[in-house]
């Protein structure tokens, strides 16, 4: 499923337990959301890619989170995860943007 922006714009962002649950949220959407998971709720970044994988099956974009509030010491795991999966979407604390644009290249 191609996830479309809401006016042009907007797309809302939905923790998701497993591919069914995306598959729900993104139909209660009308397809404009993009999944995600948080890092921190994963033991490890091989499970994690496994979830994503996982949810990629139903939309084409899956967002990764810091998660624990946010919390910016998650920026390596979050970005290992996304790095795994090729996920579209990942949270980067206000000084790590620059170094996940250049590790992505």
């Amino acid at each position: 499923m191609q996830v479309d922006k809401l006016h042009g714009k907007f797309l809302l962002n939905f923790l998701a337990k497993n591919e069914k649950n995306v598959a729900d949220i993104m139909e209660a959407g009308s397809g404009y959301i993009v999944p995600s998971i948080s890092s921190h709720q994963f033991n490890s970044i091989d499970d994690a890619i496994e979830s994503v994988k996982s949810f990629k099956k139903v939309p084409n974009t899956v967002s990764i989170g810091l998660g624990d509030g946010g919390n910016a010491h998650n920026w390596g795991k979050a970005l290992s995860i996304a790095a795994g999966s090729n996920v579209g979407h990942v949270n980067q604390p206000f000084e790590k943007p620059a170094y996940a644009k250049g590790f992505f290249g």
